[in-house]
């Protein structure tokens, strides 16, 4: 049975002995055998590592711009409270996962929708038309391969939206969970790619428990060079 309720990928296409063996290496390799806690924005190999795999997506990123968390629900809840407050209203992209609704409610934040296309992604004329209309704090999407949509924008578009965005100074969250699950020859692009304005949240598909995502720190738009989210 196929369950489209998770993003997780079926047990059977996993490399368990591969897993299990790396697992088993970074225990005996660890100066407390993984027992200790972490630094709070994660261990510094894995965030160098993080930073390598970069990349792949276009982007380039240092390693003291990553904090790694315990999945992506995560990365948006800290994301999300770098830049908004209870009350402020937060862009999204109709239709789009339910959990993204649950953690907005639970952080008292007000939802604006998107319209969104099966085949092109976020329609930007229709958020052009609502930040004229009406305020907007942030915007959180996921233009890569959306969920459940299938979506994904092509790079002359995630150019356009971080523009439109920038203009009207909003801070904007990327949602990446699923870029790595491409058919092509290479990597669709982030929206950090184009610039420091954007908080990307990464997830690598792994099994559920071994669960953990990146984010990538924007900076604020004021011209002060300051990170959306600092960790220390």
């Amino acid at each position: 049975m196929t369950r489209f309720s998770v993003a997780a990928p079926a047990l059977e296409l996993l490399p368990a002995a591969k897993l299990d063996k790396a697992l088993l290496q970074a225990i005996r390799s660890s100066d407390h055998h993984c027992l200790g806690y972490e630094e709070v924005q994660g261990n510094p190999a894995l965030r160098k590592q993080l930073a390598r795999l970069a990349f792949n997506w276009g982007g380039i990123v240092q390693a003291d711009e990553v904090v790694v968390t315990a999945g992506c629900m995560e990365a948006l809840v800290m994301s999300l409270k770098a830049v908004t407050r209870p009350g402020d209203t937060v862009a999204i992209e109709s239709p789009t996962y339910f959990g993204i609704f649950q953690v907005l409610h639970s952080l008292g934040l007000q939802i604006v929708e998107i319209r969104s296309d099966p085949a092109d992604g976020l329609d930007l004329d229709h958020l052009a038309r609502v930040l004229q209309t009406q305020r907007v704090d942030a915007c959180l999407f996921v233009p890569n391969f959306s969920n459940p949509g299938g979506s994904c924008m092509s790079d002359v578009r995630k150019k356009e939206l971080v523009q439109l965005l920038a203009l009207v100074e909003i801070p904007l969250i990327e949602d990446d969970i699923y870029g790595d699950l491409y058919f092509g020859k290479s990597r669709p692009r982030t929206l950090s790619l184009s610039t420091k304005r954007v908080w990307s949240c990464i997830a690598p598909l792994c099994p559920s428990h071994w669960r953990r995502a990146t984010g990538s720190a924007g900076r604020f738009p004021d011209g002060s060079g300051q990170p959306w989210l600092t960790i220390k």
